[in-house]
């Protein structure tokens, strides 16, 4: 606040505070003692108050914070240099509250000791709802600096602060920076509040806002909990009901219910009604379910909780035990099937989606053309030809089965359940749409939900409007879809890669990175404007859209059709979940309605068209390869263009008049302020120049498009930063040290394995990268975050490599990065007349380029490189990719059906690179994640028994059994050896008679498990008791050693018995249905009997 010594900055707080109704004040650079509490009552009015003040010294620092004492009950306090914390009750919902006032100093050194104290504080009490608010002096990425470099260390050193407190930083509202000098120069976003898990529990809708700053040059920042309601939510059906047998007796009976005045309605108004009127049962019987659910959910836990205070007074029989298991499965089944100033917003919203997709001028010239690609005569007729039933059912199982819903409330996961009842109905609906070419407006409504576009959206204009279509509209929508897929090929051309057959997004990327390879090599200056239109999919005209259709050949039905769907549309906005009234469209196809992104290549192909034209009339000078090879002037990949030709004003001039007339007849209006250009073998002071003629930005190489790096040199590391801050953040926000290894190994595959994947498919990662990303993964995967280091119990070759050989399949970077390389050869190869490849050949000179001599050093050398890197490893590319025996084609030979997968070639290069282990992981789909990857750490000897820490320089005071005290510990005493383990394996023994005992290490006895007869099911029920029993055996150990909590015998079979029943019952499916007294009295046979129930 710099200073509240004026009284008009005090007033200014107090004004904020009572408008605000300010529950707890946090105030930094206070610059004064708080010597009174007169001065507090100044800035807080005549509430009750209490306070702490943490006084500056000098004409710098201090801060105060202050609180409601009728609303907050304080238990401790305590101030550090550069933050106050007050920690007690929260008297709304007696939670335990913690505020930490934050002014941070300006050395990165000070700050990181002051991010280590706020970290310890927060640590000593752990169950607390923790805010740390205030002024951090610290930036968390680029984008929140304006006018100023970035300190790199000091971000790096507050992420993981954050990160290894547990924080969340909440999304700021109102304004992207909350600091600026006084000349407006320089921003940065200081001031933020971070919250931890426990907070968002208690109050889950918390949201962030930054107010004006007016006297300060800090904006204040407001966290309000308050749950606003924004109007009733519309009726939605959820997935789960549909597996009730209750819900599936409700629609059978009511879907054929007599309704009046029924037999006067089409039968897509038939369609609308009869869903009508099912919704109003299902909302009565759901209100109803969830009424009994939390009287049930309720009675099950005071059960549960008796059984359990008798279990702490004493022992419990096993007719307890057992009801007690059978509750657990009731409780858990209950809680899975449960799920989980407001006018004038709304009508703010109303307003400006109604002007956005309003259409100002309806009438606009057209683009008429020879150029345009046209169907034939038989594929006109086939896009026309009556829709099938099976055509029908097809379209409605391939929409998607999790979709939201739209406005009727109904998801096509219902509609496929009741086929049987509802497909009639849908059929006969999408039949008159065939005839009438026309949708009821009910069948035609959608919702609008708004996905933000920035990290801290300031303005509606922030957020993608994205719809939720009901479910005839998006069936009706599927039919054509499909339809139209199929004959895109003949009317798009081929410098749109965009949702065609064939083509990929990648395609682009590439065909560019060549092109300015092929200029630098031929010594030739290129204009290359990327260009951003505004708001593409919802600004494009319908007419100007039928007018192409028209011109392509599509007949008069099939454009009635796209009529019928796009122009009858009603939409309305949810606000927080409450929809606004609706509006009617005037223009734009609707993004997500699945047949919006074939329409707008098609409008879109009226740019490349008027391209063509401009370079036929000597408009636009374009770039010419070779003779073989067309000018090529744009790429485009849906509203995503680029713009090459010659270097000169009057071509980049003629470029703009192109699309202002396209702009004109189309709707889509070019946002020069977005677009940039660069050039190739030309000067920055020239390129500076051009783009300031052309009102438009200036860019240097490498630049962005479709989200790739193009025409920069990939060998350097600073152009792969961007990709290990993304590694980064994500592992940040998972929060290591909250997820199971078996939670963290998921992760560690199936998304940071996935991370890089885009730039993986185009570019060869430097060694160093690899590096670093599969550090980060290995870090996280046992347990690090920030600075803080965890023991890596193997090597990651051990843990990265398949689980035939003995590893965690998580798979190496490196592997997968050639892998998604040598796709392109593969590509090369059946795609011989492909658009790229003639543009690869075109910039690369027509000789053989696959084998022989590789001119220039574009991206499609580096590609060609990975044959070499290959054979390096002993890999021949020619063993697996050859020609089939006709000469018709080609066959990739490490899959059955010929077809290339990255995924053979990964496994083959990981299997080339990382030697076998002599057995292979046995992973059991019927026992979790977590349980698996402890079996392989046990059988590999890589837990932290004492034996191990001591080998790896940890300090103990003893290296004896923590529980026996009798024998130094190592893994295969405490599973075992010891004698309270003995003594377990002798109880299990009576329960089972094949149960191993007698064995005095772990692996004998895991390998006795898989030998003691009858067949494969036998053997896999055999093997998840004894997960079972090192699981309940290690959790053991874990509760004595940290926790100083001892189980008798009776109890730890008993948790073994249960915890393997659970597994198999939750995991297998059919198993359900599994006893509890057919499992304890023998669990092979019952598990067999529960299966080949199942299958009768």
């Amino acid at each position: 606040m710099n200073g509240m010594g004026k009284e008009a900055k005090r007033i200014w707080i107090k004004d904020m505070t009572l408008s605000h109704k300010v529950s707890f004040l946090c105030l930094q650079e206070t610059k004064t003692v708080i010597n009174s509490v007169g001065l507090v009552s100044s800035v807080w009015g005549n509430r009750n108050l209490e306070f702490v003040a943490l006084d500056s010294t000098g004409n710098s620092s201090g801060i105060l914070t202050v609180w409601d004492g009728d609303l907050f009950q304080v238990h401790n306090s305590s101030k550090m240099e550069g933050f106050v914390k007050v920690c007690g009750l929260w008297k709304g919902n007696n939670t335990k509250l913690g505020v930490i006032n934050v002014y941070a100093p300006q050395g990165v050194n000070c700050k990181k000791t002051l991010w280590e104290n706020i970290t310890k504080e927060m640590n000593l009490e752990p169950e607390v709802a923790w805010v740390v608010c205030g002024d951090f002096n610290e930036v968390r990425c680029a984008d929140e600096r304006r006018g100023s470099s970035l300190d790199i260390r000091g971000t790096k050193i507050f992420n993981d602060f954050i990160s290894n407190a547990g924080l969340i930083d909440l999304r700021l509202g109102g304004r992207r920076f909350t600091w600026m000098n006084a000349d407006g120069s320089k921003l940065s976003k200081l001031d933020r509040f971070l919250l931890n898990q426990n907070f968002l529990d208690g109050w889950p809708l918390s949201n962030a806002l930054a107010l004006p700053r007016v006297l300060s040059d800090h904006c204040p920042i407001l966290l309000d909990t308050k749950d606003v309601d924004f109007g009733p939510i519309p009726f939605k059906l959820f997935n789960s009901w549909l597996n009730l047998p209750e819900f599936e007796t409700l629609v059978r009976e009511r879907w054929n219910d007599e309704l009046p005045g029924v037999s006067n309605l089409s039968k897509i108004e038939t369609l609308s009604r009869k869903l009508r009127h099912l919704k109003t049962h299902i909302k009565r019987w759901s209100a109803e379910i969830r009424r009994k659910t939390d009287a049930e959910v309720t009675d099950l836990k005071n059960k549960i909780g008796a059984i359990d205070l008798l279990a702490e007074v004493g022992s419990i029989d096993d007719s307890l035990v057992k009801e007690r298991a059978e509750l657990m499965v009731n409780l858990n089944e209950l809680l899975d099937m449960k799920e989980t100033a407001t006018d004038k917003i709304r009508n703010a919203v109303w307003d400006f989606f109604n002007s956005k997709f309003a259409e100002q001028h309806p009438i606009r010239p057209v683009i008429t053309s020879s150029l345009f690609k046209t169907l034939s005569v038989s594929q006109r007729e086939r896009l026309e030809i009556p829709f099938s039933e099976q055509e029908v059912k097809k379209a409605v199982w391939n929409c998607g089965s999790n979709k939201a819903p739209g406005p009727d409330g109904f998801t096509l996961e219902f509609v496929r359940k009741f086929w049987d009842v509802v497909g009639k109905d849908f059929f006969e609906a999408v039949k008159y749409f065939e005839v009438h070419q026309k949708l009821n407006p009910g069948s035609n409504a959608s919702f609008i939900t708004l996905i933000p576009k920035l990290k801290d959206p300031l303005s509606l204009v922030d957020y993608r409007p994205i719809n939720l279509i009901g479910c005839v509209n998006k069936v009706i929508s599927k039919v054509l879809a499909e339809r139209l897929k199929d004959v895109l090929d003949s009317v798009i051309s081929n410098t749109q890669t965009a949702f065609v057959k064939g083509r990929s997004i990648l395609d682009g990327p590439l065909m560019v990175n060549e092109l300015i390879s092929w200029a630098k090599k031929m010594r030739k200056k290129l204009l290359i404007l990327k260009v951003d239109f505004a708001k593409a999919f919802d600004t494009l005209n319908w007419n100007f859209l039928d007018n192409i259709l028209s011109q392509m050949g599509f007949g008069d039905k099939w454009r009635a059709w796209m009529q019928g769907v796009i122009c009858t549309a009603k939409v309305s906005v949810l606000v927080n979940g409450s929809p606004t009234k609706e509006f009617s469209l005037g223009k734009g196809v609707r993004q997500g309605d699945p047949l919006a992104p074939f329409l707008f290549i098609l409008a879109a192909e009226g740019l490349t068209v008027a391209m063509k034209e401009a370079q036929r009339a000597n408009i636009f000078k374009g770039v010419r390869f070779n003779s073989m090879l067309d000018d090529v002037s744009i790429f485009q990949f849906a509203d995503d263009a680029i713009f090459v030709g010659e270097w000169s004003y009057r071509n980049a001039k003629n470029l703009l008049c192109v699309l202002k007339c396209f702009e004109a007849c189309s709707g889509l209006k070019i946002n020069l302020s977005k677009s940039s250009l660069s050039g190739v073998l030309v000067t920055k002071e020239e390129v500076k120049n051009m783009a300031r003629r052309l009102n438009c930005k200036e860019e240097t190489f490498p630049f962005k498009y479709l989200g790739l790096p193009v025409g920069g040199n990939m060998n350097l590391l600073k152009y792969w930063q961007p990709l290990i801050e993304k590694f980064r953040k994500k592992l940040s926000d998972w929060k290591a040290r909250t997820l199971s290894l078996g939670g963290r190994s998921c992760l560690c595959k199936s998304v940071l394995g996935a991370l890089g994947t885009y730039l993986f498919s185009l570019y060869k990662a430097p060694k160093k990268v690899i590096n670093i990303l599969e550090s980060l993964r290995r870090k996280f995967l046992w347990g690090g975050t920030g600075d803080k280091k965890k023991i890596c119990w193997t090597k990651w070759e051990n843990v990265i490599r398949d689980k035939q050989c003995g590893g965690l399949g998580i798979g190496s970077l490196r592997a997968f990065n050639l892998a998604l390389l040598t796709k392109w050869r593969w590509r090369e190869k059946i795609e011989s007349d492909a658009f790229w490849n003639k543009v690869v050949r075109g910039c690369n000179g027509n000789a053989r380029h696959t084998n022989g001599t590789i001119n220039g050093r574009g991206t499609w050398h580096t590609i060609l490189g990975v044959e070499k890197d290959l054979e390096e490893m002993g890999i021949n590319l020619s063993s697996f990719l050859k020609p089939k025996e006709d000469g018709l084609g080609w066959v990739w030979e490490l899959e059955q059906n010929g077809n290339y997968t990255v995924r053979s070639l990964r496994r083959l290069i990981d299997g080339v690179n990382l030697p076998a282990a002599e057995k292979e992981t046995d992973w059991n789909r019927w026992i979790p994640n977590k349980t698996n990857i402890l079996i392989w750490r046990t059988l590999n000897n890589r837990l932290p028994t004492r034996d191990n820490l001591l080998k790896r320089g940890i300090f103990l005071q003893s290296p004896d059994c923590p529980i026996c005290h009798s024998f130094p510990e190592c893994l295969d005493h405490v599973t075992t050896s010891c004698s309270n383990t003995r003594v377990l394996h002798a109880h299990l023994a009576k329960w089972v008679d094949w149960w191993p005992i007698n064995t005095s290490a772990i692996t004998d006895f895991w390998e006795k498990m898989g030998q003691a007869g009858g067949n494969e099911l036998h053997t896999k029920v055999r093997k998840v008791i004894g997960a079972a029993f090192i699981s309940t055996i290690w959790r053991h150990r874990n509760n004595k050693v940290f926790k100083g909590t001892f189980k008798k015998d009776e109890e730890l079979v008993r948790d073994i018995q249960f915890t393997a029943f659970n597994w198999i019952r939750c995991r297998k499916k059919g198993c359900n249905i599994l006893n509890w007294e057919a499992w304890i009295c023998n669990p092979v046979n019952a598990v067999n009997s529960c299966i080949s129930l199942v299958a009768r």
